[in-house]
């Protein structure tokens, strides 16, 4: 279940408690009564539901993972170009944002021990490379001039 926070039907707020018990789920909430509590059987029928514990950064953060990914096993690299993009934007700007991110100390809630793990997996550079080099690799020189073949 995939619902937003905001759902709401016939009077009843199904996407804030939803909510609510994804935060009860990670111990960042506690129940308010009996009728929040999340027993592992109520886990379960949820679960068979197709209840989704993720929260929306962390299926976002899953999308674009899955998106590099991709890109790493048809290219063997994440060395993406700009200009790639894919169904959930730009794939080298996300890129860069979890080079900032580690590089910055921030986010630590969006860049886990587990996530830089797995992006680790994929050989991903945390230094970017150089914007010459980027040039280069384009058949560019630094200044933007294209370069002739065999120089």
């Amino acid at each position: 279940l995939n619902i937003p926070a905001g759902y709401v039907r016939n009077g009843i707020w199904l996407g804030k408690w939803l909510y609510r018990l994804r935060r009860i789920r990670r111990n960042i909430e506690a129940p308010a009564g009996e009728a929040e509590r999340l027993t592992p059987e109520r886990a379960t029928r949820l679960e068979a539901l197709g209840m989704d514990w993720r929260t929306p950064a962390e299926r976002v953060w899953d999308a674009h993972y899955a998106d590099a990914k991709r890109y790493y096993e048809a290219h063997g690299n994440l060395r993406v170009p700009y200009e790639y993009k894919t169904e959930n934007g730009s794939l080298r700007r996300w890129l860069d944002t979890q080079r900032r991110l580690r590089a910055t100390g921030g986010g630590t809630e969006l860049l886990t021990p587990e996530r830089i793990a797995r992006l680790d997996v994929l050989g991903f550079e945390w230094e970017p490379r150089s914007r010459k080099d980027d040039a280069d690799k384009r058949g560019r020189a630094a200044d933007g001039a294209f370069m002739q073949p065999g120089m």
